[in-house]
């Protein structure tokens, strides 16, 4: 809890959305007054994890809380189709240069997501990662 900007946006791809599930829920139970919007981009809505539960959370924090998921096949009600640009960040998060970020998805995720949010006003401290990906064969020197 370095923060103490009450406007969070959480961003994932895959399984990157089970970190935003914890931040997502630790926000609305200590920071109650905190507005969070969660992107998830999936292949198809069938990937969609915890899906009750970010249904629940629109429905019991609808000034506090919004989920938007991306799916890019498949439409489906409660998913966007197609894939988050640039523009469509913007117009779905228009006080984004206001907003805690964190990202958590695969590098070329986080480095689209990181160019977006800089190049819509953004300050870079606001913008936080981890992202993921294959293990790579020679990561570990002292297991070889």
């Amino acid at each position: 809890d370095e923060t103490e900007n009450d406007k969070i946006l959480l961003m994932a791809t895959g399984s990157g959305i089970t970190p935003a599930l914890a931040m997502s829920r630790w926000f609305l139970i200590n920071r109650p007054k905190a507005n969070v919007v969660v992107i998830y981009t999936v292949k198809s809505p069938d990937y969609i994890v915890q899906r009750d539960y970010w249904k629940m959370l629109l429905e019991c924090r609808p000034d506090e809380f919004l989920f938007l998921c991306f799916a890019k096949s498949d439409p489906v009600e409660g998913c966007l189709t197609g894939r988050l640009t640039e523009e469509r960040l913007k117009e779905l998060v228009p006080d984004i240069a206001e907003r805690e970020t964190f990202v958590c998805a695969s590098p070329g995720f986080v480095t689209k997501s990181r160019e977006w949010c800089l190049n819509l006003g953004m300050p870079e401290s606001q913008y936080h990662t981890e992202a993921f990906g294959p293990a790579s064969s020679t990561a570990c020197k002292v297991c070889s």
